[in-house]
């Protein structure tokens, strides 16, 4: 911990001779028409077993919209360089979606890993590219039929609805082969004993609702929440009583009061994606983001000789 502390304060002897004013990036408002980049914080991280160090950069992209970022991680043209000119090798770009209050407006926080820490002197460091963005319009509805809630638990696999739809783009057909995509299985499970999350007291019977997908990769289906029906079509509303995740494996547990024998069971899903490129140019100081143009130095006032 006090190796970790002393690089910590070196780096920021390093860039606090820059002195650089914060930039601030306003998005609230109905003005925004495009993306805008902004600085959410940038330090040093040390990797195990404590024998690296890189720099992590948080930034955000807040752009005008209702899309939303899906699981895939595309590969990104960012590159970063200091102010002395020294290339900083670029380690991972992470997407996340992010939060923020006003509806009309959509956030991703971005962050970056650096192999490299800022050469000694530097003053800033600059951050440019292209960022891609994958996102989508909203969710889609992938239907599993009737189920039964069956005290050994129940497997139903089914096609992968975006491996359909990919080898329908593909290969420009309107039926795909279903035996050679993937799928993705729901297996529900009863909760009982120490597997069950409701108070053991509380009336009800507690179901696990999860879906796993074939292939682990980021690009593939990604279950977002679960939606239920009764046999005369009325919507069930169980009571959520745990969320699991497990890389791109994903589900919740509901307690069912009273607990029905046969559900319908519809999964939502985020839907395909578009890549929206935005353009990153953005330097980083001590203070927090540069402006391109630093304003002139203020004059600081003397007090007079003859006031005491």
């Amino acid at each position: 911990m006090k190796c970790f502390v002393a690089i910590a304060c070196w780096c920021a002897g390093i860039l606090m001779a820059a002195d650089m004013p914060v930039k601030s990036v306003p998005y609230s408002g109905t003005n925004l028409t495009g993306p805008v980049i902004g600085l959410s914080s940038m330090g040093l991280m040390m990797g195990e077993p404590f024998n690296f160090v890189q720099t992590h950069i948080s930034l955000y992209c807040v752009f005008p919209g209702t899309e939303m970022l899906v699981p895939e991680q595309p590969a990104q043209e960012l590159k970063a360089i200091d102010s002395n000119g020294v290339r900083l090798r670029v380690r991972s770009v992470r997407l996340r979606e992010g939060a923020i209050k006003d509806k009309r407006l959509r956030r991703v926080d971005v962050n970056i890993d650096l192999k490299d820490v800022p050469s000694p002197g530097a003053h800033w460091i600059r951050v440019s590219g292209t960022l891609f963005l994958p996102l989508c319009q909203g969710l889609e509805s992938l239907d599993f039929g009737r189920v039964e809630l069956k005290e050994n638990g129940v497997s139903i696999p089914v096609p992968d609805p975006i491996a359909v739809r990919r080898a329908q783009e593909s290969t420009r057909v309107e039926v795909a082969d279903m035996s050679k995509l993937e799928t993705v299985t729901l297996k529900v499970t009863k909760q009982e004993g120490s597997a069950r999350h409701a108070p053991a007291k509380e009336p009800g019977v507690e179901w696990k609702f999860m879906v796993y997908a074939e292939m682990s990769s980021e690009n593939m289906f990604r279950a977002e929440d679960f939606v239920f029906h009764d046999l005369k079509g009325t919507r069930l509303k169980p009571r959520v009583t745990c969320h699991y995740s497990y890389n791109e494996d994903q589900g919740k547990s509901f307690l069912f009061h009273p607990s029905p024998r046969f559900v319908e069971v519809a999964v939502l899903y985020q839907g395909p994606s578009l890549i929206k490129a935005v353009p990153v140019d953005i330097k980083i100081g001590v203070g927090g983001a540069m402006p391109e143009v630093l304003p002139p130095p203020q004059e600081v006032p003397q007090p007079d000789a003859g006031v005491r």
